[in-house]
């Protein structure tokens, strides 16, 4: 009991800790959150909130029946936040929200409507295209006090109740790639309401770069593309995600599934600090702890610790610690540590560790632990029985030894870590080889490298059913001849392996080195010890 509770404290420090900390992160793309000096004396609050709207690039959006525009102010603020500016010219009865590049005033004693009898307000309306004047299909209309949310049909069309608690309602109407338009509007007014929204401007075009021939880049990852994800995720939900752009953050949520918690149809347009999904839950991202019973969904990024029992799908960027008993699947780079009971994917770059049976990078600038991993360009080192690097180290080697058998091998891997795979043959032995090594700079004439090496051996037979093993630890020096051409010689130190009855086999192998050989026997092992040297050729491929 008392390690379960060490381990609950230790997690919510972690989570107190990562939430401070990931306040910068989100600073970056909140309007409330951006720093500004300003200095204005008895002038119009209304004049003074345009001031502020110009120099932050975006728009205040309020009833003016709540905000007194014409009294007047004096202040001289440097470096602060836009959020404590709006404290002081407003004071603590006000509260403010973002949604894209409006920031939303609201009061919080917003009068709550309890005499009167409760009864709910349809609206109703029409949301157009500006540009062309047609409807538009899949808008989201978001109510910002209740989490309330709807889509418009396929001409642009709306109608949904809602049973208003206070006195004033504020809705959004938003879509992707158009400006959103915020309302806010009495309980009592009228509840027809048409809109129209201006589409962005198009992003200018960049000239595109020249690629090689047969390179092509990673397409990003979209997570609503994802099978898993759909089956998950309901399609309004995706669609209100896409739609909306909140830039909130909230203390916490709980979900059972994606569509059944208390962020409602929008969860994947919010940003929490502690959340807990029974089964699965989907979000905008994480900023502090998000521990999952089955699926983890974040649209965007993950700053903090992520646990899944089974899988973490992972839009964006990943900070932290992120764990699952069976996959990770993360769409932007990860800096920190990931571990999973299967597979990790990562589509951008990997500053920290990766452990799993599979792992993929597309840029390796850690660690990488498992049976497999695999990258597309690597600095950092993967360590596994097999690394596959596309921008890697490749190398055949072709020697002899110290013994006269001719050896072949395949180094396939990074210079700071590669594995090899080798055949190795006499006149009456053969083996097959698994090691690996290391080349801190492959690049120069003149470099060294250093292997480990181990060779099952078969004396006289296809395969030898008794212990017959050599070791070697190997040091070479190479020296480059043409371009991609390497010869190389270097010392090592041999163990070989078997079993003690086998005197044939121990007497072939002092005939066939040609070096002094010591020999120690262990109960039913006996071990041959004899330093050696290796000459031959790399091709670089």
């Amino acid at each position: 009991m008392q390690k379960v509770i060490k381990a609950i404290l230790i997690c919510l420090e972690t989570f107190i800790v990562l939430t401070i900390l990931s306040e910068n992160g989100f600073a970056q793309s909140n309007p409330l959150e951006k720093r500004i000096s300003i200095a204005v004396s008895n002038e119009p609050l209304e004049k003074v909130l345009n001031k502020i709207s110009q120099t932050i690039d975006a728009n205040f959006s309020f009833n003016s029946s709540i905000v007194p525009l014409d009294s007047l102010v004096s202040l001289s603020v440097k470096n602060k936040p836009v959020s404590k500016i709006m404290y002081i010219l407003l004071g603590r009865n006000y509260y403010f929200k973002t949604i894209g590049r409006h920031i939303i005033i609201l009061k919080k004693n917003n009068a709550k409507i309890e005499n009167s009898p409760k009864t709910s307000c349809t609206f109703k309306g029409h949301i157009n295209n500006l540009s062309t004047g047609q409807g538009i299909p899949g808008a989201t209309i978001y109510d910002l006090n209740k989490n309330f949310s709807a889509l418009t049909d396929s001409n642009g069309f709306y109608k949904f109740s809602i049973l208003p608690e206070t006195e004033f309602i504020s809705l959004c109407f938003s879509k992707s790639n158009f400006n959103d338009t915020v309302v806010i509007l009495k309980s009592i007014e009228a509840k027809t309401i048409d809109i129209g929204l201006n589409p962005k401007p198009a992003p200018k075009q960049k000239i595109e770069k020249l690629q090689p021939k047969g390179l092509r880049e990673v397409s990003l990852f979209d997570i609503n593309d994802y099978r898993i994800v759909q089956t998950f995720v309901e399609e309004d939900m995706l669609i209100h995600a896409k739609n909306l752009d909140l830039q909130e953050k909230r203390i916490g949520q709980i979900s059972f599934l994606p569509f059944v918690g208390t962020n409602r149809r929008v969860s994947g347009a919010i940003v929490n600090r502690l959340s807990f999904n029974i089964l699965a839950g989907y979000s905008y991202g994480v900023y502090g702890v998000e521990i999952g019973g089955l699926l983890n969904i974040s649209k965007k990024d993950v700053n903090g610790v992520q646990f899944s029992g089974f899988g973490n799908i992972t839009g964006g960027h990943t900070k932290g610690f992120q764990a699952a008993g069976f996959f990770n699947r993360n769409g932007g780079s990860v800096n920190g540590f990931q571990v999973s009971g299967f597979s990790n994917i990562v589509l951008d770059t990997l500053k920290g560790v990766q452990i799993g049976f599979f792992n993929y990078v597309k840029t390796n600038k850690g660690l990488q632990l498992g049976f497999i991993n695999t990258a597309d360009s690597s600095s950092g080192v993967s360590f596994g029985f097999m690394s596959i690097v596309k921008n890697g180290y490749y190398n055949l080697c072709l020697f002899t030894d110290e013994m006269l058998m001719g050896n072949l091998s395949f180094k396939m891997g990074t210079p700071k870590f590669y594995n090899i795979w080798g055949l190795s043959a006499s006149k009456e032995m053969w083996g097959l080889t698994y090691g690996f090594g290391m080349h801190p700079h492959p690049e120069k004439i003149v470099s060294l490298n250093y292997d480990l090496s181990f060779t099952n051996m078969s004396y006289k037979k296809k395969f030898e059913p008794q212990v017959c093993l050599k070791t070697k630890i190997e040091a070479d020096l190479n020296i480059r001849l043409y371009k991609k051409f390497d010869v190389f010689t270097g010392v090592s130190y041999n163990v070989f392996t078997s079993d003690t009855s086998d005197v044939n086999l121990q007497t072939y192998i002092t005939q066939l080195s040609k070096t002094d050989i010591k020999a120690s026997s262990f109960k039913s092992v006996t071990l041959q010890f004899w330093p050696g040297l290796v000459f031959g050729f790399k091709l670089k491929l």
